[in-house]
């Protein structure tokens, strides 16, 4: 079954009266059923219970001023690239980009898209979405929060999603929708958490901690009047938490369904906007959206996928894992740039974003992999951010942390919005 949305047009005036005509303008999914949907985007302010934010925001920042530079994690990383046998040289002679060094654009678009599919969407299951439970709010951030010299109060609707899995096990995740009233069903900002504090969603709301090490950065951004969702993934949260059975990146991606199934797919256009482990997400998210994506923000993550994989566990090597979405299948036979490449290949603007006082590794693997490898086929993204270099100097004076710079996003939208008149 499929269910049409209407949109409605307004005329010029005519003779004193306005006319309004009605238009079916898209197909979307039958998910316009779903019990929940419509008071869920219903652009009417329902003012619901109040909540006092705390101020001011926390100056918290999870900074590195030290040693902060592209070259300095060079100096890393070099070295470990250049083991034979090693954990990069194992998973370059899997990249699609090795193996298909004279390839177009289109025909590794098209490569790229049908490994991902094999190698991770075959075990992504998209849960059925059964209702979606609503609870209004209004938050009410106090004067000189943010640049603002009166209160700013805020319509938040608090979602439930709740759905079942492929085995017909229970599970749910929770979204903020901020400022509905703005956009009604053309447009929204997805903003995707990474892997910070217990409960993401509300610390960088300003619920919690006064914001935290996010200083409340979503809070600020709800006060500008963006249409704003944001949810927890599982283990953090409100969201309910992962089955023992599933791998990480699995149940992560399954949770973006979610999201997408039940709210997206119902906007024009979705603006996407990523720190850390939410660009990492939200690369993923390029792959396998329904909802029409228009931009995307990926902010402070690009830390090679090899040095996932040259960790000390398995190599001796001296990086990280995260086992939220450690998955060796992907991470031996991909590199950010193929899912960056995808993303650029059909979302009319993307950009890449670095501060200053951001890790040196993750500058490192930006310039030194990332950038020349999406060059062989496309300029056509921005280097954004108060670094966009990746010297470890501040070219906006700003000298912002692993955080979002509010000014540079605000920017980039207001050009998107501009470009797309």
């Amino acid at each position: 079954m499929v269910v049409y949305k209407l949109k409605r047009f307004i005329l010029p005036v005519l003779h004193g009266w306005t006319v309004a005509v009605l238009f079916f303008i898209k197909p979307c999914p039958a998910l316009a059923q779903v019990p929940g949907t419509e008071a869920a985007l219903d652009p009417q302010v329902v003012r619901g219970t109040e909540v006092v934010i705390e101020g001011p925001p926390s100056d918290l920042r999870d900074a590195d001023r030290k040693d902060n530079s592209a070259e300095f994690g060079e100096t890393i990383l070099s070295p470990r690239r250049a083991l034979a046998g090693g954990a990069y040289q194992e998973a370059r002679s899997h990249w699609l980009m090795t193996q298909m060094p004279d390839a177009e654009m289109t025909e590794m678009v098209a490569a790229i898209r049908k490994r991902y599919a094999e190698v991770v969407l075959a075990h992504v299951k998209r849960p059925k979405i059964e209702r979606i439970e609503i609870e209004h709010l209004t938050f009410r951030y106090p004067p000189r929060y943010y640049e603002n010299t009166a209160e700013v109060s805020v319509p938040v609707r608090r979602l439930t999603i709740h759905a079942t899995d492929h085995r017909k096990r229970p599970r749910h995740v929770v979204a903020y929708y901020a400022n509905y009233d703005s956009g009604g069903s053309s447009t929204v900002v997805l903003q995707v958490n990474g892997h910070f504090g217990a409960n993401p969603s509300r610390l960088g709301l300003g619920l919690i901690d006064r914001g935290g090490y996010s200083g409340a950065a979503l809070g600020k951004l709800a006060m500008q009047g963006v249409p704003l969702l944001t949810y927890d993934d599982h283990d953090v949260g409100e969201s309910s938490a992962a089955i023992g059975d599933e791998n990480g990146l699995h149940r992560t991606l399954a949770n973006l369904t979610m999201i997408d199934d039940a709210l997206l797919v119902h906007f024009d256009h979705v603006d996407v906007l990523g720190l850390s482990g939410g660009s990492e997400r939200l690369y993923h998210f390029s792959l396998f959206h329904r909802c029409q994506i228009r931009s995307a923000y990926f902010a402070g993550y690009f830390s090679a996928l090899w040095t996932a994989l040259d960790n000390k566990e398995r190599t001796g090597g001296p990086f990280g894992t995260n086992d939220d979405t450690y998955n060796e299948p992907f991470l031996s036979q991909f590199q950010w740039a193929d899912l960056t490449l995808v993303a650029i290949d059909h979302i009319p603007h993307v950009a890449f974003a670095n501060n200053a006082c951001e890790g040196a590794i993750s500058k490192a693997a930006y310039i030194h992999e990332l950038l020349p490898a999406l060059r062989r086929y496309t300029t056509r993204f921005q280097s954004r951010g108060g670094d966009p270099d990746c010297d470890g100097v501040s070219n906006s004076g700003r000298n912002l942390a692993h955080e979002y710079d509010l000014v540079d996003f605000l920017d980039f939208l207001k050009q998107v919005n501009q470009k797309g008149k």
